[in-house]
């Protein structure tokens, strides 16, 4: 039996998120952050010079990476408040349509559940953006679909291969070579190794 994925990340489409909801009540949505800033931007950059845009999204993302609900709500108080007076719009807008989904996104909800930093939808849309490029007449039959799509999973298949087999050949630094880092270096990724690294030293800071 196939068991339900972690997490399902996605952007904030309404009948989507419903049917992630229904069909996957036990996983966690989480929504792509790209799409939650390029919203924001197609509808509110208009207002601001292009100096004051950025420090508004510089502050609005550290709305989003706040660590813990209480900082998160803090920040966003400074947000308001600076920016309110002249672009209320913005303000309203923001808090009218993003923070009722704030622990799909912010990552005092999202660092809860194990996602690898899988924030963004960037690789299964690529995926699709591949799959688009083999299949480019609406006219194919199911049979050559099916065969276009098998010759694209073969070919991921073996660049991932060899991508592994490359990293295995890497191992973290000398000061993480210990009997924990012995029994995985050179079986999984370095990139791989480098997350279980920095999770780690996260742990300690809540056990020193």
């Amino acid at each position: 039996m196939i068991s339900m994925p972690q997490v399902i990340v996605t952007d904030r489409g309404l009948a989507l998120s419903k049917a992630v909801k229904k069909f996957f009540p036990t996983t966690a949505h989480l929504l792509c952050r790209w799409h939650i800033n390029n919203d924001i931007t197609v509808k509110c950059k208009s207002g601001f010079s292009e100096e004051n845009w950025r420090e508004f999204m510089k502050e609005w993302q550290q709305v989003m990476l706040a660590k813990s609900e209480s900082a998160m709500a803090l920040l966003w108080m400074d947000l308001m408040i600076k920016w309110v007076g002249e672009h209320a719009g913005v303000v309203n807008y923001i808090a009218e349509t993003w923070l009722p989904w704030k622990d799909h996104f912010v990552s005092a909800w999202t660092d809860k559940v194990m996602h690898f930093q899988q924030l963004f939808t960037t690789r299964p849309e690529g995926m699709h953006a591949a799959l688009e490029s083999l299949i480019t007449l609406s006219t194919y039959d199911l049979e050559k679909v099916h065969h276009l799509i098998d010759l694209s999973v073969h070919h991921q298949y073996d660049a991932i291969n060899l991508n592994l087999a490359k990293e295995s050949t890497k191992t973290l630094v000398t000061h993480y070579s210990s009997t924990l880092w012995r029994s995985v270096n050179r079986k999984v990724s370095y990139k791989g190794l480098q997350i279980m690294a920095h999770k780690r030293l996260e742990a300690r800071k809540f056990t020193t």
